[in-house]
């Protein structure tokens, strides 16, 4: 938290930022342009959009079930 108004104050005065994290507190500073990098090359998404933001949400709304689905034994083929 201290590091985005930190942030906040350097963008006022002219700085940019160029910032590669796993943390959806960053990237939801207001009006970040965020690149999201998969196997299907590299995209610009929305906050909400970003696989960060939905992995968050979901586990933070069902942290048992996502769990569950997490660690279950995978089947062999």
């Amino acid at each position: 938290m201290a590091m985005l108004c930190r942030m906040q104050q350097m963008i006022e005065n002219g700085s940019q930022f160029i910032i590669a994290t796993h943390s959806p507190i960053l990237i939801a500073y207001p009006n970040a342009l965020i690149y999201e990098f998969s196997q299907d090359g590299i995209v610009t998404k929305s906050y909400k959009e970003t696989e960060l933001f939905n992995s968050y949400y979901h586990f933070l709304h069902d942290s048992d079930n996502f769990m569950t689905h997490l660690l279950q034994p995978k089947e062999e083929d």
